[in-house]
């Protein structure tokens, strides 16, 4: 029985889980912007994204900036304009949303904008942008992003930092149950 829980207490690090458990390869190291959120990202007149704010560039895993990028696109839409910052209903409403997300599942657009659109195509995209996708690795990465957005007590209200970590919870869930998936078709092939 594989449990993704007790290899991130082992390892104490979640990109070395592959390497050390199943024989899966170690995913290569990639060049990352290493600090990709939306405040690092200009649009010029041709309406084209330039980045900024190289300093911590460098070779990590490969879910590192599009992980970021998607938790900052999608804490940062949760209630825009709205400042009840101690509300539940911000918890109800985003934790589910949270989950569609980690299964990747369009978020639906009940009032369109343009954090769902981005995030819809981040994840649609994921697969296409890097051939070594891997839905539990993605998850993983998906997870670590919200836990560190989970202590951001300076800069976001009690209700998000709340939907940070449960949803940190649920991508790890859901990571667990693919790396089982992915596990037992590896076990069914050697046969």
């Amino acid at each position: 029985y594989y449990n993704i829980i007790n290899q991130i207490i082992k390892n104490k690090w979640y990109a070395n889980i592959s390497k050390n458990t199943i024989g899966y390869p170690q995913t290569e190291l990639i060049l990352c912007h290493g600090d990709l959120h939306s405040n690092n990202i200009l649009i010029n007149s041709s309406q084209n994204p330039i980045l900024i704010d190289y300093g911590n560039m460098g070779y990590k895993h490969w879910s590192t900036d599009i992980c970021k990028l998607i938790v900052d696109l999608f804490i940062r839409g949760i209630d825009i304009d709205d400042y009840k910052y101690f509300s539940l209903s911000t918890i109800e409403e985003w934790c589910p949303q949270a989950k569609q997300l980690i299964k990747g599942i369009e978020l639906s657009n009940s009032k369109p904008d343009g954090f769902r659109i981005a995030i819809n195509w981040l994840v649609a995209n994921a697969k296409n942008i890097f051939p070594q996708y891997e839905q539990w690795e993605f998850q993983l990465g998906l997870a670590l992003q919200f836990l560190k957005s989970s202590y951001k007590t300076m800069t976001l209200p009690p209700g998000k930092r709340v939907v940070c970590i449960l949803s940190a919870c649920s991508a790890i869930i859901e990571a667990n149950n693919n790396i089982k998936e992915y596990v037992n078709n590896r076990k069914d092939n050697k046969k």
